[in-house]
């Protein structure tokens, strides 16, 4: 991964320091041990000026009804997904928003990172840049793990859930867990050949 004085290659790694970035991204811990420093603004501005115009959407195969299932290992649907993505890029789309859950570092954290990278592969070979969700406050606050309840015809977003959920946020002890150690750590410190796009 070029960095100093170069560009960034697709398949490198860009962690966003946004609002949460002190609790989210520790700089002196992950930066420092990834070796990779700080841009000026002036490399901040030349990268954004070479990429493309971003067209998207937000990104849940059709078979998961939330994040959850999406992500855990018995209803991982790498075919699916290649096919979708398929279908995104044969009309224009190169980049996707993708939505994670805290509970899922929690189950199988290795697992999770290894569909991760499956995840990261089959986008890449649709010429797609994903955007990493790592934090949602919309619709059940009290998500579980294991099979999800079936959807709710009619109703938007029936199975959709929060993370981390009611009972994470209402207790201090546990946001170490959500929020510092399962994302920031494990995420911004991938090896560059993972094809990561963006944190928020």
């Amino acid at each position: 991964m070029a960095i100093n004085g170069g560009s960034l290659e697709t398949e490198s790694i860009v962690c966003l320091h946004t609002f949460f970035s002190a609790l989210l991204c520790d700089p002196v811990h992950s930066l420092a041990q990834a070796h990779v420093p700080r841009w000026t603004e002036e490399q901040a501005r030349n990268w954004y000026a070479k990429q493309p115009w971003l067209v998207g959407s937000n990104y849940i195969p059709a078979t998961a009804i939330n994040q959850l299932e999406m992500w855990q290992a018995e209803t991982f649907d790498a075919n699916r997904i290649d096919k979708e993505l398929g279908w995104a890029e044969s009309i224009g789309l190169n980049t996707t928003r993708v939505f994670l859950h805290d509970l899922l570092f929690q189950q199988d954290a290795s697992g999770f990172q290894k569909r991760i990278d499956t995840f990261l592969s089959i986008a890449a070979k649709h010429h797609i840049r994903i955007l990493f969700v790592l934090f949602d406050s919309v619709w059940d606050p009290n998500p579980h793990l294991g099979k999800q309840h079936d959807l709710t015809p009619g109703v938007h977003n029936s199975g959709w859930v929060q993370s981390p959920g009611a009972v994470a946020l209402k207790d201090p002890a546990q946001w170490p867990r959500g929020l510092r150690e399962s994302r920031s750590r494990r995420l911004c410190q991938r090896p560059s050949r993972s094809r990561l796009g963006r944190l928020v």
